[in-house]
């Protein structure tokens, strides 16, 4: 069943990505949601940031809502990952990998 609302489409694309993103072996860096207020770490500790945002939406196909006609929405996610200084890219690589195998080939709706 496809997804009718943007809120409800958001809610699953951030539980998937929180799911994944927790199951990671070893010290998993905090996630900091859009519209939490929440202040991340000053220390140096890694975190990442969760974004989505909707962009865009149009009808994907001729028939009216009404009569069983389909709109496609079109939106971003962003996954910004912070680490500290001085400290190399290894780590933050290892957690962009898991971030993008949280999407990359995979549907969140038929």
């Amino acid at each position: 069943m496809a997804m009718q609302d943007i809120a409800v489409a958001r809610d699953a694309i951030v539980a998937r990505f929180t799911t994944i993103w927790n199951a990671q072996g070893g010290t998993v860096p905090e996630i900091f949601y859009q519209g939490k207020k929440k202040d991340p770490p000053k220390d140096g500790t890694p975190y990442v940031k969760l974004t989505v945002k909707h962009i865009t939406g149009a009808q994907a196909t001729l028939r009216d809502k009404q009569n069983g006609g389909r709109f496609r929405a079109i939106g971003q996610v962003w996954v910004d990952i912070y680490g500290p200084p001085d400290d190399g890219l290894t780590a933050n690589d290892a957690y962009a990998k898991t971030a993008q195998s949280a999407f990359e080939g995979n549907a969140t709706a038929p």
